[in-house]
């Protein structure tokens, strides 16, 4: 069994399982979600979920869900669940759960009904935009109805019942094919064994999904039932259930089940989270690109350079990170090349942001320490040079190098950092402006980062003025100014002061450090990660009450974000070394806890700033999961020395 299991008691208590989610992605970007109990909360949960090829849809939510009904003589037990109007659920599958085993790329569910033993395995083939569940009879001897409720809709809109479904199908071996509707993929839905298919063709009417209504969205739906398959089983058979984009021989749809389960069982903490971070990386053409959160979220080139590191430190292979490298330095290469004007990468947003390169630069850094300096040397060296040449000669669209050796963003009108909400003007909720501080802590680095390097000490009397004016900027007697621009001295205690201690070169002294780390602790710490504005501040807001703009003002302005842990715990192993290793692995534990909550097996993308720390937005955020990954390998590496 897996490290992510709950018993009957749990799962019996919607108040609890309910509240549990999980999706499991393939490399593919196609995914399985709901909760631990099987009904869907969002109207992003789905069975079978793939990507699009339908212009303006961004996802396909194909099966909603799958119902199963054990018959025994004439008793019939039904394993699915749905809120329907007025908060009912029906038909209560829950009660007959004894068992739920997470294992990052599949669920385990075991059901007890009528003498009958029954476990159900979910998994999605990596490679291919399949869906396989596997139901094994434990005991006794039964009749199961499967029956797939169908949405064929975009995963950001609601099904409703139409006269415009297409409700013929066409049997295909062990199963049917179908798509209802115009432009939509057929859809192939097959058995391992010889079964009954049942034409029924009724819609489910009024289905509801409380998470939709509590964000202020409609939470309705009616869900098309093509029919049912119905299949005799005995005790000790197994059988298979599979939906694809293409039909499956039997032989196959074993042999890749059992191919997805071989994989290494994720039985820690750490293991979870590093599958969790690589079912983020989705392939096309030949290229890894990372989805930064989901289920609504693509590649974002800012999270995708802030989150390799945590794979460099969970052990990734270096032509694995070669190659994550090589998809995000191609675009930065056709910037500072010049080429833009031909289009960047579609699947990629974010490229011209002005810290992405100074991130990139710090994965090479971590890259250097992990695998050899050598060896970053030969790949990168020369990438390092054209970054820092780039950003000297005022290329950058928007970055300017001012007469202290210190970068200058302009974010009062649109937001130039990784705090980025916009609101209902258009404008900045957040604005960031000027000398902003952790864009100024990474130039130092990268500039000391490539003079070493390369040998080269031009770069290393650059950094040497740059760090001298950082302090002169930014400390203020007891930490660091958010930004500075003109005569406005951003006092908010805020967490990107943290990267002028965590990062290799800091511009700071010892006291300096120590003085930053502290103000972090007392103001900013939290048991699911690190505030992003003191509730101390005049603007903190701590919760995303009032629908989507409510969501909007909290994200930067006192919302909990498990990714600056990262940050830190480097900040305050550096400061407190051997003597603050207990109250770091300390400050882990609610992270810890957070993986049995939630969306299991990762983190939210962020956290209310009080109490209980409610989460909101995105299931799944990438670099949470990754700098969390990070922040354990660091207390590891201490422990161990």
């Amino acid at each position: 069994m897996g490290y992510l299991k709950f018993d009957k008691f749990t799962l019996a208590d919607l108040g609890q399982s309910l509240q549990k989610e999980l999706i499991i992605p393939n490399k593919l970007g196609a995914y399985y979600s709901t909760t631990s109990v099987g009904c869907n909360t969002r109207k992003y949960h789905g069975a079978f979920v793939v990507p699009s090829d339908i212009e303006g849809k961004e996802k396909l939510l194909l099966i909603s869900s799958i119902d199963e009904t054990l018959i025994q003589n004439t008793a019939e037990y039904n394993f699915g669940i749905h809120e329907y109007s007025a908060g009912y659920f029906s038909p209560n599958g829950h009660n007959y759960m004894r068992l739920f085993d997470y294992n990052s790329n599949s669920v385990t569910v075991t059901y007890r009904a009528g003498g009958t033993l029954v476990e159900k395995c979910v998994a999605l083939c990596e490679n291919e935009n399949r869906l396989i569940v596997r139901y094994k009879i434990l005991k006794g001897n039964t009749s199961i109805k499967i029956e797939p409720l169908l949405a064929f809709r975009d995963t950001s809109e609601l099904c409703v019942e139409n006269d415009s479904v297409h409700k013929e199908y066409k049997a295909i071996s062990n199963g049917i094919a179908l798509s209802l509707y115009e432009k939509y993929p057929m859809l192939n839905m097959q058995l391992s064994k010889k079964s009954d298919f049942v034409a029924t063709g009724y819609w489910k009417k009024n289905i509801e999904y409380f998470n939709e209504r509590d964000r202020g969205y409609h939470d309705r739906e009616d869900l098309y039932v093509a029919g049912h398959f119905i299949v005799e089983a005995k005790e000790g058979d197994v059988i298979y259930f599979t939906a694809g984009l293409n039909e499956s021989k039997a032989k196959d749809i074993e042999s890749s089940f059992n191919s997805l389960i071989k994989k290494e069982s994720a039985d820690t903490m750490e293991t979870v989270l590093l599958q969790t971070a690589r079912n983020m990386f989705v392939e096309k053409d030949g290229k890894f690109y990372m989805m930064a959160g989901y289920p609504w979220y693509k590649c974002i080139a800012r999270n995708m350079v802030i989150a390799i590191p945590g794979l460099i430190s969970a052990g990734s292979t270096q032509k694995e990170i070669d190659i994550y490298l090589g998809t995000i330095g191609h675009e930065i290469e056709k910037m500072m090349s010049e080429s833009a004007e031909k289009g960047y990468d579609p699947n990629i947003t974010g490229i011209e942001q002005p810290d992405v390169m100074l991130w990139y630069v710090k994965v090479i850094q971590d890259y250097a320490t992990t695998f050899g300096k050598s060896a970053a040397k030969k790949k990168y060296a020369d990438k390092l040079i054209r970054v820092v040449d780039f950003i000297k000669s005022g290329k950058h669209v928007n970055i300017e190098l001012t007469y202290n050796g210190l970068l200058y963003i302009h974010g009062w009108e649109r937001p130039m950092t990784w705090m980025n909400s916009i609101g209902v003007d258009g404008k900045p909720i957040t604005p960031r402006s000027g000398w902003t501080v952790e864009i100024n802590a990474l130039w130092y680095d990268t500039l000391k980062f490539t003079a070493e390097l390369t040998e080269n000490n031009a770069y290393d009397q650059l950094a040497d003025n740059v760090g001298d004016n950082f302090v002169a900027i930014f400390w203020n007697g007891s930490y660091l100014f958010d930004f500075v621009d003109g005569d406005h001295f951003e006092r908010s205690v805020r967490p990107n002061m943290l990267w002028a201690v965590a990062l290799k070169y800091s511009p700071l002294n010892g006291d300096q450090q120590k003085a930053v780390v502290d103000m972090a602790t007392k103001e900013l710490l939290t048991p699911k990660g690190i505030r992003s504005l003191s509730p101390y501040s005049n603007n903190f807001h701590w919760n995303g009450a009032g629908g989507q703009q409510g969501r909007d003002y909290a994200a930067f302005q006192g919302a909990v974000y498990p990714w600056l842990m990262g940050a830190y715990i480097e900040s305050y192993l550096r400061v407190y070394k051997q003597s603050g290793y207990s109250f770091a692995e300390k400050s882990m534990h609610g992270l810890e806890d957070e993986m049995f909550n939630n969306t299991i097996g990762t983190y939210s993308e962020m956290y209310d700033g009080m109490a209980p720390y409610k989460s909101s937005e995105g299931m799944s955020y990438g670099i949470n999961v990754c700098e969390v990954i990070r922040a354990k390998h660091l207390l590891s590496k201490l422990e161990a020395e």
